[in-house]
Formats: C-alpha cells, structure tokens, sequence
C-alpha cells in the first residue's frame, strides 16, 4: 500500500470512529431525555403518597372500577379517628396503663387533676395496694381502731377516684366497681367477710343497718352493669348481669329489677353532673366496636330498649 493510499485509509477509519461516537452520544442523550418523565410521575406518585399518610384520599385511578358503595369516603377515617379516641378515653388501652404505671404519685396527681383519666386510674391502683407499700411495723403498732380507719380511709379513696375516672369518660373505672362488689358477694357466699359487716357499710355509704349488704352489694353491682350499658358497654353489661347470677350467686327478679334501674339512674345522673362540673363534654354513649385497630360506631339502644316491668335479654350478640 503506497503512502497516499495508506493516509487516506487511516482518515476515513478516524472519520468513521468519529461518526460512531458522535451517534452514541446522541441516542444515549435522546433515551436520558425520554426517561425524564417516567422519573417525574414516580416522584410525583411518591409525593402524593406521603401527603395521604395522614389524611387518606381515595385515588380515582385506583377505584374507578369499584362499585360506588366500596369506595371509601374519606369522612370515615375521621370517623375512626373519633371512635378509637372514644375507644382510648373509656380505658381500655392497655398500652397506655402499663406507661401509666411508671410515673410518680406527684406526677399521677397532676395528670388527674388536669383531667388525665389513665392517671387517675393509675391512682387508684396505687391506693389499692397502699398497705403493701407502707411501713407494716409502723401500721402494725396502730390500735386496732386506728388500723381499721386508715384502712377505712383507703378504701374510700380508691373509691372515689374510681368514680372520678367514671366521671372522665372511664367504662373501665365502672367495670372495675361492678368486679369489686361481685367479689365482696363472692366473699360473703363462700369464706364469710374479710372485714365486718359494718366496715364496708361505711365504705359504700349504706346507711340503713335494716338492709343486707348482700342485697346492697348485689342490686349496686346490677345497677353498675346497667350503667355500662348505658355507656355504650352493650356486651359487657350482659356478661356482668350474666355474672350476678353464674358467678356470684344472684339471680335478678322483676321485684328487684325496677330498684336496679332506679340505682342505675343515680349513678349515671351522678357522674353526669361530675363530668359537667370538670368542665367536660356530655357522655358519648356510642357503641364501639374496634378490630385490628380498625373502630367504628353504632347507636346505643341499649338503656331505651329497658322496662321496669320486663328483665333484659341476657344473650351475648
């Protein structure tokens, strides 16, 4: 190959090397551009995304196919937000009670008086086992009439921050009662008082020596159930009438029932003035059923739905 022949093939092989790179540049440049949209609704999906982690939206896109009653309106998540509260306020987060029990009495005291109900409760477990956290020598070398008036005085706090709780929306606080008088019936039926007869007379207020306690104890005990009820408890309140007769021998009759709605009335009407006086809201006596973490609402027809003259159906629903 003479000298010419090869320069000129050596031009056109760069000037092919050349041309190749320069179409690589451009077809690489073109599938970046065209990729720049597809980046920009994934961004914009994970944006939307994130905005709906709080207030959930329905996504067109997504249901268009739905018939319209399984769409989800969005009202129904605040709905649930409102009803898990309710949920929350009644009690029964568990969660919630056990935090409650590593704070301190000063703590738990403040909390309640600013109308913490979980502190609250937390105070009454606290009172409840006072005598196990006391000096037991120094109650020891109390006369008995001394003993039994700081016992007295004891029962009749945790009493009445029970009914406290009651008053700041606790279901839980009333079940509690219901359970305390049940176990005091059970007491009585099978191993005889653990105090007198007379001590816890003072402790629940029962004034007329004429009257049994065990009656006393036993139409309360009804009537709390009754109050769940009220509350919104539906299914509670029939396991508790249930548990008068199966667990704690008393067996509810039409004489005793219209006295059992009639306590029912005094206490609610009593919490119900407690409440208004803390400066709450009226009750919400909503049903609430929760599952999964998932809570809705449903009207309360339980308290409407009693006579004095006809015993409620008992039947689990």
């Amino acid at each position: 190959m003479s000298l010419s022949t090869r320069t000129r093939f050596l031009f056109f092989v760069t000037l092919l090397i050349g041309v190749l790179m320069v179409y690589g540049f451009l077809s690489a440049n073109k599938r970046s551009t065209q990729a720049e949209p597809g980046i920009s609704r994934i961004n914009s999906s994970s944006a939307s995304l994130s905005k709906g982690v709080n207030t959930p939206t329905t996504e067109p896109a997504t249901e268009r196919h739905l018939p319209e009653s399984a769409r989800r309106n969005p009202q129904d998540f605040a709905d649930e937000d409102k009803y898990r509260r309710l949920w929350v306020e009644r009690g029964w987060d568990e969660e919630q009670l056990e935090i409650y029990k590593s704070y301190s009495m000063e703590t738990l005291k403040a909390l309640s008086e600013d109308g913490d109900v979980y502190a609250t409760m937390a105070l009454a477990e606290e009172n409840d086992h006072w005598l196990f956290k006391t000096d037991l020598k120094r109650f020891q070398a109390l006369s008995e009439q001394e003993q039994q008036q700081a016992l007295l005085e004891v029962d009749q706090e945790s009493l009445r921050l029970r009914r406290l709780a009651a008053a700041q929306g606790s279901t839980r606080a009333i079940s509690s009662l219901f359970y305390e008088k049940g176990s005091l019936l059970h007491l009585i039926e099978n191993e005889g008082f653990g105090r007198s007869a007379d001590y816890y007379r003072q402790v629940y207020d029962y004034n007329d020596p004429a009257v049994p306690l065990e009656w006393e104890l036993a139409l309360d005990a009804a009537a709390l159930a009754v109050v769940q009820g009220r509350r919104g408890e539906v299914t509670r309140a029939q396991v508790s009438l249930a548990a008068l007769a199966n667990d704690y021998g008393f067996e509810i009759t039409l004489v005793d029932w219209p006295e059992i709605l009639n306590r029912a009335d005094t206490f609610y009407s009593e919490i119900a003035r407690q409440r208004s006086s803390l400066g709450l809201n009226p009750f919400d006596n909503s049903v609430v059923r929760g599952y999964d973490g998932n809570y809705r609402g449903e009207p309360n027809e339980f308290y409407s739905n009693l006579s004095p003259d006809t015993l409620p159906e008992l039947e689990l629903r």
